[in-house]
Parts: C-alpha cells; sequence; structure tokens
C-alpha cells in the first residue's frame, strides 16, 4: 500500500478490501491496524465510530511525519468509511496542532488537561450524524492566529473560523467560512462557540485588555484628534506586552513605545499609565519617538493628500491637549517616497529607518525635516530622544 499522501492523489470513491469486519464491535487496536495499512505508517492515533443513520463504520485517522519538527509539522485527519470490510478514503483532510504546545505557543503556553482537545469527533446538532473537528496554530513576533477546522461528513463539506491576534491584545473579529448545507446554521453557531471558548482558553479576554478600552473610547483607526484618556493604576504590565522600541524620559512622564503594539505613558506623579495611540494594524507601531516642547512626536507617517500619497505628514501626540494630530512636513515625501515606496501608501505606517532628534531638528534617514510654521519655534530645542 502507498503512503498517506499517494492515497489522497486518488478521488473520494477510492475502494480498498481488507479482511476486518465492521460491525459494532470494531475497537481501537482493530482500527489502528486498519489505518495503518490503508493510511500509513505515519498513523499515530485512530478513533472509530458509527453514525446513527448508518451501518458505515467511520474511522478518523491522525497521521504525522516523524522526520518534521513538531512546530512546523501540524497532523493531519483522514477519515476512512467501510462498509462490509471495503473502506473508502474521504478527499478532506483536516490539519491539527500535533500538540498543546503547538496549539497554545511555546511562550504563551496554557496546557490543556485533555489532548483530545486538539481535534475530535462530536454531534453539533443531537441528530446521531457525527463532525469532525481539528485546531491548528501558526505564531510569528508579536502575534498569531488559530484555524478550527468542521468537517460535516453527512454533507463532506469542510467549513472553517479563523482567530487572528496579536499577544496582549483582544482578537480581531473572528473570520467564518462555512459550505450552504442543511446544517450550515449549526455548524457557524459551533465553529463561533468554540472560538470563544479558545480565545478563553489563550487569555484574551475582550474585556481587560487596556488597548480594547482605548479602542472602545477612541475608536479604532484613530490617527487624528482629541482622545479620551482612561488611567489605570501602578507600572506597565511589562509581561504583557512585545519587546520594548523605545523608553523616553520626559519631566514626570515616561513614554514608551512597544514592537507591534501601541506607545504608553507613565505618569511619575500619579503613579499611573494610559495609552496614548493604539495603531489599527500592528506594523503601525513607531519607530522611534522625539518628546519636544509641546508633542510627542511618533515616528509614524500619514498620507497628508489621499490625492498624491507623496504628501507626508508624521503623526504627534499634543501632550497638554491629548490630541493625536497630523503634522504636515513638506520634505518627510522626497525623504521616504525615494528610498521606500511602501512609506508612501494610503495608510499609516512605521517611518523606516526611524524618527530621532538632532541638532535640535527632527531626522529622518539622516535628513533634517522642515517643520511647518505653525509648530512652536522652541519645539525641539530641549527636545529628547529614546534612551540609549
Amino acid at each position: 500500500m502507498k503512503t498517506f499522501s499517494k492515497i489522497l492523489i486518488f478521488s473520494a470513491v477510492l475502494v480498498i478490501s481488507v479482511s476486518a469486519k465492521t460491525d459494532d464491535t470494531l475497537n481501537p487496536e482493530k482500527a489502528m491496524s486498519i489505518a495503518r495499512q490503508l493510511v500509513g505508517a505515519n498513523t499515530v492515533q485512530v478513533r472509530p465510530f458509527k453514525n446513527a443513520d448508518s451501518s458505515h463504520q467511520f474511522i478518523a485517522v491522525e497521521t504525522r511525519d516523524p522526520t518534521v519538527p513538531d512546530y512546523s509539522n501540524p497532523s493531519k485527519i483522514a477519515i476512512l468509511e467501510g462498509v462490509s470490510g471495503f473502506y473508502r478514503l474521504h478527499k478532506t483532510t483536516l490539519n491539527v496542532a500535533p500538540d498543546d504546545s503547538a496549539l497554545y505557543g511555546s511562550a504563551h503556553s496554557k496546557k490543556l488537561n485533555n489532548p483530545a482537545e486538539r481535534w475530535g469527533i462530536i454531534d453539533i446538532d443531537g441528530d446521531g450524524t457525527h463532525e469532525i473537528f481539528a485546531i491548528d496554530a501558526s505564531f510569528g513576533s508579536g502575534m498569531g492566529s488559530h484555524h478550527i477546522e468542521l468537517y460535516d461528513i453527512k454533507h463532506e463539506t469542510l467549513n472553517s473560523a479563523v482567530i487572528s491576534y496579536s499577544w496582549g491584545r483582544s482578537p480581531e473579529p473572528v473570520d467564518i467560512e462555512t459550505v450552504p448545507s442543511p446544517s450550515q446554521k449549526s455548524v457557524s453557531d459551533w465553529l463561533l462557540t468554540r472560538s470563544a471558548s479558545l480565545i478563553a482558553d489563550l487569555g484574551l479576554s475582550p474585556q481587560d485588555d487596556e488597548v480594547a478600552i482605548w479602542e472602545r473610547m477612541n475608536g479604532k483607526g484613530l490617527y487624528q484628534g482629541a482622545i479620551k484618556i482612561r488611567r489605570f493604576p501602578g507600572k506597565l504590565p511589562f509581561d504583557r506586552l512585545g519587546s520594548l522600541v523605545c523608553e523616553l524620559s520626559d519631566g514626570h512622564m515616561i513614554w514608551y513605545s512597544f514592537f507591534k503594539d501601541a506607545v504608553y505613558a507613565y505618569d511619575r506623579n500619579s503613579n499611573s499609565h494610559f495609552v496614548v495611540y493604539a495603531p489599527s494594524n500592528i506594523y503601525e507601531y513607531p519607530n522611534g519617538m522625539v518628546a519636544g516642547k509641546n508633542y510627542l512626536w511618533l515616528g509614524i507617517t500619514v498620507p497628508a493628500n489621499r490625492h498624491s500619497p507623496s504628501d507626508r505628514s508624521i503623526l504627534a501626540y499634543h501632550k497638554s491637549k491629548a490630541k493625536l494630530e497630523n503634522i504636515p512636513i513638506t520634505n518627510l515625501g522626497e525623504i521616504l517616497c525615494k528610498k521606500n515606496s511602501t512609506d508612501c501608501g494610503d495608510d499609516p505606517d512605521a517611518i523606516q529607518g526611524g524618527l530621532s532628534l538632532s541638532n535640535g531638528k527632527l531626522v529622518v534617514n539622516k535628513t533634517p525635516l522642515n517643520l511647518p510654521k505653525g509648530v512652536d519655534k522652541d519645539e525641539l530645542a530641549s527636545g529628547k530622544n529614546c534612551k540609549e
């Protein structure tokens, strides 16, 4: 018999004969021997089951390539369906995290008590016909996603939900895709419920996330206008934030920016902290900051004119007015658009090369910026750079 990957080349009606009888007494040992013969030696787990409306024997089969590290190698769930000793292999396979560490991430691991939570056989609507679910995960620097798949055996449809998030942030809205079928509503409801449960497992509560609170008060994607501030007691929750990009001491205030995360302020006088700016996209975090007389200058470039992307502004926070402003810089587009066209799109973006202070001037890519006349001439006379 060919390996698992070769079997999948054949159509969904592939029929194979084996000596085992398919009856109510099929136990895991028999199911394992059938799976190893028909699916392959990479079989690591089997779960035999039957549906109420059929005498067919089903076997859900988990396989894994032992030569590839777990973190880059999701297991596969294949489905065998048999009658009178003959089996077919369903065309659909599901991806599943090989273990709890791969499911939750080694740095943010929350182990499950029951490994079966990675995948399982369920009956979502109580009709006696089973569905198979599987959960996979992927992680990057500061972010991750979980992919939940649900296979509707009766209608042979594969449905899914994707949860995307950044560490320390509330997840994005769940992206659910279902295939039209009589059970579509039940499938969609189950995927949403399971997504909510998984979010709770990950500790991504949308209620106590400080950035989520900022977004609820000010609106996601706010880059201009007065902001509402909510202060939280004590210092920043550094254990829930990304890598520190910039720390800037400015009188009784300390300003912080974090990799793929928000800009925070810590007030030494009141021993409290608050969110200053929350990017709607994790790549819009400030690459450098400068504290001036009136403004906290953020290393974010914003289009000054939607009809001319090369006209650029810098995002700045007015410290006394608690207001985000887009301050046009006449030569910023010339500096950025020649060096990196990605800095000249229609959306805000981190300034490649960063923002710094030199000889009383803001500098990008070793070039001084031309501030508009409306900015106080003493704005940067005692300005401060990020802590070295």
